[in-house]
């Protein structure tokens, strides 16, 4: 098919497990695949929620319900992370 672009999702939650410690091998290694393979990259970036569930953000934040507000769903009583801080 001559494709030369992959979409390549990464999750807040698998960059900054831990608060203020940022890991970004996974997105080093995506890099030095892709330009082996000759290929360019498009991230899509999960930052705190996709399809209304937030299962991209870090258990810290989660945790923190004082400086983050932490509402539930009604679906399923499912977490749901506010992108408003308490602060």
């Amino acid at each position: 098919m001559n494709l030369n672009t992959v979409l390549v999702a990464v999750a807040w939650d698998w960059v900054e497990p831990v608060e203020g410690k940022c890991d970004f091998a996974l997105v080093d290694g995506l890099l030095a695949g892709a330009r082996k393979h000759n290929l360019h990259l498009v991230f899509l970036w999960f930052g705190s929620w996709k399809n209304g569930i937030s299962s991209f953000v870090p258990g810290w934040v989660k945790a923190d319900q004082q400086r983050f507000r932490a509402p539930r769903s009604r679906a399923a009583g499912r977490w749901r992370f506010s992108p408003r801080s308490a602060t």
